[in-house]
């Protein structure tokens, strides 16, 4: 125990200054965007309406001959209208038969405009 004692005490004359970090009673509301990591997105849009976004790094460059990367599975009869790359936190505003939607891209999860 005495050793314990005497090294800890060498520690505190070593190290053992004021504090140098200031320690506040409040602090301020965290948002889901301050935690989401600031990353590249595809969205994708098909002609009926559907939405999806894909993350960046799951598209790549095809080759001679290749199929590429499946970014997006839709109906037989629906394709792909419009795709974008956009981050994380912005909010595009989606225009739809006449209406305005705002969704931030982090919230899109794959369904059309105001379905929530």
């Amino acid at each position: 125990m005495g050793i314990i004692k005497d090294e800890l005490a060498a520690l505190k004359n070593d190290y053992g200054d004021e504090r140098r970090t200031e320690i506040l009673g409040e602090t301020q509301d965290l948002t889901i965007e301050d935690l989401l990591a600031d990353d590249d997105m595809v969205v994708t849009i098909t002609r009926s309406g559907y939405i999806k976004r894909t993350h960046v790094e799951a598209y790549r460059s095809q080759k001679r001959g290749g199929k590429g990367v499946t970014g997006m599975e839709t109906k037989e009869e629906d394709i792909v209208e419009d795709l974008f790359v956009a981050s994380t936190i912005p909010t595009p505003l989606l225009h739809q038969q006449g209406k305005v939607h705002w969704l931030k891209v982090h919230e899109i999860r794959g369904r059309a405009p105001g379905q929530g």
